[in-house]
């Protein structure tokens, strides 16, 4: 289920030896393209002032600053489909219809589909609000429009091809994608009414986003979609899957655009200045926040995890394995294991230990435990049928 573009934004921290520096490093710089299609799309739906004002925010906001440097796809994914709502707000909103331009908005948009399979809802979300702010344009000019749909669904052939080929569905793998993150029935979106909303999207954050509800009649005409957009991307994904705000990073930033710009009809000179020096803290705080509480908490949290993968690198020796653990992608990088959720004899039959991580095991096959740091997770390797847990020598 994990998107091909991550695998391509993985590639030349790879090809760079692999270290978790060398794997960030794309990882900051889609970070910081990100916030390139923020001022964007902020710049054409509202003013310069606004935009820079969006941007200044953004950076120092909570869900940024604690995932910009993750290989993770929110972020990447985000900045495809901003970069791509601005072309469209560019061209759709044209008095004479749209131009041939409009047809950078199909890349940018599988772009974000290959980044995040995800972002299929927040695409349909973006596609059916384009066609709605734009339909007088795409009247007198539609063969832009056509032009561009066609376009998209064509850049979508090869996941279709690829998804019919692995699971004999064209929508296979985005089911797949999205039972990983769980928790439907609307779980999510009661999280996202209902948590403290200045811990959860920001202190600045937070305000401004019920400032682009409020105030949305404050706007320009073409800014007026975005609140719309990003009301719908919250709904549909609350009611999917669970709550996290980096699921719903468009959305932040579209209510971030019609809020700054919906104030700022009626700051004042002094109030502007308390706005900056609001903004600065935030980055002071944020910063402090990111490096003191999130990385120390997480090197906590993944320690256990990355001891007991190491120790079945160890024990496995170039072997080829397997791992059964709650954290996939670190039992594997760290391991060196493929991750697999069912345990067959036949495996066990073979010369090919499988490890239980952080939990007993009732799978056949007998149980050794490795040696692992005090610190550590529990580890089982099921030793092959036939053979004794004596150590390797």
């Amino acid at each position: 289920y994990v998107p091909v573009g991550m695998n391509a934004m993985a590639t030349p921290g790879i090809l760079l030896g692999g270290g978790e520096r060398a794997l960030r490093g794309l990882s900051v710089l889609a970070g910081l393209a990100f916030l390139l299609a923020a001022w964007r799309l902020a710049r054409r739906a509202t003013d310069d002032e606004s935009a820079a004002w969006v941007v200044g925010v953004l950076a120092g906001a909570r869900p940024i600053t604690k995932y910009s440097a993750d290989l993770l796809s929110d972020l990447p994914s985000a900045a495809c489909l901003l970069a791509a709502l601005a072309v469209l707000i560019t061209e759709l909103t044209r008095e004479d219809g749209p131009r041939a331009r409009l047809m950078i908005a199909a890349p940018l948009c599988a772009g974000g589909f290959y980044l995040r399979y995800g972002s299929a809802a927040t695409i349909a979300i973006i596609a059916a609000a384009a066609l709605v702010l734009g339909i007088r344009g795409v009247r007198r000019r539609p063969r832009w429009a056509i032009a561009t749909a066609t376009l998209f669904a064509a850049l979508l052939v090869p996941y279709a091809v690829y998804s019919t080929s692995v699971t004999g569905s064209m929508l296979g793998i985005l089911e797949l994608s999205a039972s990983v993150p769980g928790h439907g029935g609307g779980e999510g979106l009661v999280s996202y009414l209902t948590t403290n909303a200045f811990a959860f999207y920001g202190i600045l954050v937070a305000p401004l986003m019920i400032a682009g509800l409020v105030l949305v009649h404050r706007v320009p005409r073409a800014a007026r979609a975005l609140p719309i957009i990003a009301v719908l991307q919250i709904v549909v994904l609350g009611m999917t899957t669970h709550a996290q705000a980096r699921f719903v990073v468009v959305a932040i930033v579209l209510l971030v655009i019609v809020g700054v710009a919906a104030l700022r009809t009626v700051l004042t000179s002094r109030l502007a200045m308390v706005a900056v020096l609001a903004v600065v803290a935030m980055w002071i705080g944020n910063v402090y926040a990111t490096v003191h509480w999130t990385v120390n908490g997480r090197e906590h949290d993944w320690t256990p995890t990355v001891l007991a993968a190491r120790a079945i690198h160890t024990d496995a020796a170039g072997r080829s394995c397997a791992v059964l653990g709650r954290h996939t992608a670190q039992l594997e990088w760290y391991g060196g294991c493929p991750s697999t959720n069912e345990i067959l004899v036949q495996n066990l039959a073979l010369d090919t230990p499988v490890y239980a991580v952080g939990e007993p095991s009732e799978e056949p096959g007998q149980r050794c435990a490795l040696e692992v740091p005090p610190t550590s997770d529990s580890v089982l390797r099921l030793q092959p049928l036939g053979t004794s847990c004596a150590p390797k020598p």
